[in-house]
């Protein structure tokens, strides 16, 4: 039986796809000016630090070349994703958007549309940030429950703790939380969970038991229900795309 510190290890070492300074990878001075670009809405300088990173090397993440080049920009669009929803873009668009952008990722089969389409999925990211700033932002609230979720994501994290945190009550938080995000706290939490895990599934040979124990889902049946329920899809098809 495969350890839960151990797994999160192997997690953690496979995020490093975009912070190994090494030939394979992006460095990651690029990787964060790429990621504070996208953050201020800065289309143009983004797009220009993307096309240095992609001058490199691209990182081999299958045998198969074409796999290897979607696998990579599935790991962008889960980082775009990311990078948007902490700068306060509702959970529910740009889960939608990743979703759109992973099945277009899918349905492409020549190795230059694909690298072509990264730079198309980075500017609509940002586009979709910096309209909805035109519009909104979150209080401070809500956007430091978001980071403490992101920064205890392998925790069974419940509401009343995350309140705790942001010194509100639970009622009035959970309240707020689906307000200012158009999603629930409980949603936004699972969704994210799905989100990350898809990197432990396309990258590494970790079983998809021990996957769910790694996100503190209380089985595997209930992370696949789960899983189905925000992808359409279940882990085990996921991983064999």
């Amino acid at each position: 039986m495969v350890k839960k510190n151990d797994i999160i290890e192997m997690y953690q070492k496979i995020k490093l796809y975009y912070h190994d300074e090494s030939f394979l990878h992006p460095s990651y001075h690029l990787e964060k000016q790429l990621l504070d670009y996208i953050k201020k809405g800065n289309k143009t300088r983004a797009l220009e630090t993307l096309k240095a990173i992609n001058r490199l090397q691209r990182a081999t993440l299958a045998k198969d070349e074409l796999r290897s080049i979607k696998n990579s920009l599935i790991c962008s669009c889960t980082i775009f994703t990311r990078a948007v929803m902490e700068e306060g873009v509702n959970p529910e668009d740009a889960y939608g958007l990743s979703d759109a952008c992973i099945q277009k990722i899918e349905s492409l089969n020549d190795k230059n549309a694909l690298k072509e389409f990264e730079y198309s999925m980075l500017a609509t990211f940002i586009n979709l940030k910096n309209e909805q700033h035109k519009n909104k932002t979150y209080t401070d609230e809500v956007e430091k429950a978001i980071q403490y979720i992101y920064n205890n994501i392998f925790k069974q994290l419940s509401l009343e703790e995350i309140s705790e945190h942001v010194y509100l009550s639970p009622n009035y938080l959970s309240t707020k939380f689906k307000h200012e995000t158009g999603i629930s706290l409980s949603d936004f939490i699972n969704k994210t969970k799905i989100n990350e895990s898809k990197y432990l599934l396309a990258h590494s040979n970790t079983k998809i038991s021990d996957i769910a124990l790694i996100f503190n889902f209380c089985n595997q049946s209930y992370y696949n229900r789960i899983f189905k329920r925000y992808t359409g899809i279940t882990p085990s098809e996921f991983k064999n795309l």
